[in-house]
């Protein structure tokens, strides 16, 4: 049976600089999870959030190429960089997990989660560094709401963005708000060349 697991825009980057050492384990999972192939291990889910963040969306994609015609080198190579991104997404998503109805229209939940994630990060450069936490390490509004649909729908979440494992134990739920997967852990103990 395939294992469902929600992932974020960070894998396609990871994905996208070989020089990264977790380079090969990452291109192995990616390739045990393509749509196409029947006997594939797992299947990937995305969120409406990192598909935004992506640009995957139809009029993004057509002004990102009428951009590439006229634009400078840098950034004719950073479109490039995004297309080829939307390209492997594209062969690997399953499906796209949206928010809710309910997370849309009742944002006090999101506002919750967003105090609550932020202070057990607080908490902890506090402990780990002795040090106050500054604007920058602050966690964005986007990454609660990624980190609600994982736990509404379930599925655990694989991100290279360690923010994530501050929702874990959210004390608005009675059981693990939500499962966070390190992707150092999962490659190195689940992805092993077929």
């Amino acid at each position: 049976m395939r294992k469902k697991i929600l992932v974020d825009e960070s894998i396609f980057v990871i994905a996208h600089r070989s020089n990264d050492s977790m380079h090969s384990q990452l291109m192995m999972f990616l390739e045990q999870s393509e749509k196409n192939d029947p006997n594939r291990k797992y299947d990937l889910f995305l969120t409406s959030i990192s598909r935004k963040r992506m640009g995957m969306y139809k009029w993004f994609q057509m002004k990102c190429v009428m951009k590439c015609i006229w634009c400078d080198a840098p950034r004719k190579e950073a479109m490039q960089k995004r297309r080829w991104r939307m390209r492997i997404a594209k062969k690997l998503i399953v499906g796209i997990k949206k928010k809710s109805l309910r997370e849309t229209l009742f944002k006090s939940k999101l506002m919750d989660i967003f105090m609550y994630a932020n202070e057990f990060k607080s908490q902890f450069i506090e402990k780990q560094e002795n040090r106050r936490i500054i604007p920058e390490e602050v966690i964005p509004l986007e990454s609660c709401a990624i980190a609600q649909v994982a736990h509404r729908t379930g599925m655990p979440l694989l991100s290279f963005n360690t923010d994530y494992r501050f929702f874990c134990h959210l004390p608005l739920s009675p059981d693990t708000y939500m499962t966070y997967l390190s992707p150092e852990v999962f490659l190195s103990h689940n992805v092993q060349p077929r």
